[in-house]
C-alpha cells in the first residue's frame, strides 16, 4: 500500500516517514550522484514532513543513528542498497 508510512518514537516527539520502496523516483535520482552524509540529509529534506524535520533536529546523533537504523529495518533495506535494484 502505498500510503504505509515508517512511524517512530524519540524523546521529542513521533517522526513519520516513507517506507524505502515508496520513495519517489525523483528523490532516489537527486541523490544518487552524493556522497553518504550528503545523500542522508538530502534523503531526509526530501521525505520528511516539518513536524518531523523539527522533530528530527532535536535528536541527538544516537537518537538519529537509531532512527535510521529501524527505518532501514522496517523497509527491509540496508545502507547502500536503492530502492531501484533489482530483485532476485
Amino acid at each position: 500500500m502505498a500510503t504505509e508510512k515508517f512511524h517512530h518514537t524519540t524523546p521529542h516527539g513521533d517522526v513519520t516517514l516513507p517506507h524505502f520502496k515508496h520513495l519517489p523516483f525523483g528523490t532516489i535520482r537527486k541523490i544518487r550522484k552524493a556522497d553518504d552524509a550528503e545523500a542522508l540529509f538530502l534523503l531526509v529534506e526530501e521525505v520528511a514532513d516539518k513536524k518531523s524535520l523539527a522533530i528530527i533536529d532535536r535528536c541527538d546523533m544516537e537518537q538519529v543513528g537509531t532512527l535510521f537504523e529501524e527505518w532501514q529495518k522496517a523497509s527491509n533495506v540496508t545502507v547502500g542498497e536503492s530502492s531501484a535494484s533489482p530483485s532476485s
